[in-house]
Formats: C-alpha cells, sequence, structure tokens
C-alpha cells in the first residue's frame, strides 16, 4: 500500500501547492487592480484544466501489480491529457457496459473482488475461475470497445485488484490461463522476502 501511495501523495501534494500558488498569483494582481495580468494568469494557469490526468490517470511506478514494459511508465499524466487505458498500476477505466440487461459500468463489475476481463474470443481463460471472477466480453457483459479500452485484443485479459487497480494484463490468450493466473497472484500476494 505505502509503496504505491506515499509516491502519489507527493505527486498531489506538489501539484496542490501549485494550484495555490497559481490563485495566490492571480488574487493578488486583481486585488491590486492589475485585471489584465489576473487575466493572463487566469488564461495560463493549469487550474483551468480538468486535472483528470492526475486524478485518473496516475500510473504507480511500483508496487503489487506486474509490469507491462509494452505499455505506459508509472507516474502522473499531463492534467489535459488523460485517455482511459487499461495498464498495470493505473486505475481499470470505466466505460458504459450492459450485464444482465442492466445498464452498468465496467467498473461496476469488479466489486471488491479480484476480476479478470477477457475479450471476446477468450473463454479458454474460464479456467482460472479457481482463483478469480472471469467475465468474459459479449458472454457476461457487452461494452462498445472494450478490447480497444481495455488493450485485450480478442483473446487476450486483464486481472483487475479488488480495489480497482490493474494487476496484470495478456494481449493474447496463454496455453494455461490457471497457470498464469495463479502464477500472477502468487506473485502479488505473496511476494518473495527480499532482506
Amino acid at each position: 500500500y505505502e509503496t504505491e501511495r506515499r509516491e502519489f501523495s507527493k505527486v498531489v501534494m506538489r501539484a496542490s501547492n501549485q494550484n495555490a500558488g497559481e490563485v495566490f498569483a492571480i488574487v493578488n494582481e486583481a486585488m491590486k487592480g492589475r485585471w489584465d495580468a489576473a487575466a493572463e494568469l487566469v488564461h495560463s494557469s493549469r487550474r483551468a484544466s480538468s486535472n483528470a490526468g492526475l486524478d485518473l490517470g496516475y500510473v504507480y511506478p511500483e508496487g503489487a501489480f506486474v509490469p507491462d514494459s509494452g505499455r505506459m511508465p508509472g507516474g502522473a499524466v499531463p492534467p489535459d491529457d488523460f485517455a482511459p487505458r487499461a495498464v498495470p498500476g493505473a486505475r481499470a477505466p470505466h466505460a458504459p457496459a450492459v450485464r444482465n440487461g442492466s445498464p452498468v459500468s465496467l467498473l461496476d463489475l469488479f466489486g471488491g473482488k479480484w476480476v479478470l476481463l477477457a475479450g471476446r474470443e477468450g473463454t479458454g481463460w474460464r479456467e482460472a475461475a479457481d482463483f478469480v471472477e472471469v467475465l468474459v466480453s459479449r458472454a457476461d457483459f457487452d461494452c462498445d470497445g472494450f478490447e480497444e479500452i481495455y488493450e485485450t485484443g480478442l483473446g487476450g485479459a486483464v486481472l483487475v485488484r479488488p480495489d480497482g487497480i490493474v494487476a496484470s494484463c495478456w494481449k493474447e490468450m496463454v496455453p494455461s490461463a490457471s497457470i498464469a493466473v495463479h502464477a500472477c497472484l502468487q506473485h502479488l500476494l505473496h511476494p518473495p522476502d527480499i532482506r
């Protein structure tokens, strides 16, 4: 927990301090009646952004997940550059879906448990159901663009932790899903003692 959250809390504090400095500078100019200078500071401030990259797009650089060298590095995404992507160490992205005939968010599928979401041709991942809940696109839920947003392709899968953070990704079906998922969980839940 601390490995992941400590650096993120520092990033949030730096952004908060920067925002405070920008607000104080704007207020200072306005209190002096320098409206053009205040307007320019407002125009160029980061506060004009949504900060979705920081709030939703942060990728933990290390922690309880299996890093994927082929995907984005850990750290904050620029505030206005957020695009939902399922990468190890990132919050699993929202997308509207339908499950059992009812509209849901993909986030609703996690429910505080380990969940493996697989592409529509990823039925072979069901052999890992002894370890995690396995949901296959188009069979267990419908979500337009799932394979693109979660980068599973048709046969890959994404393992999501109970807290909604992506733990691991497979871009295609593996020879033994059960062994792959079990090994991943062993690595995450029982890391080697490094002393």
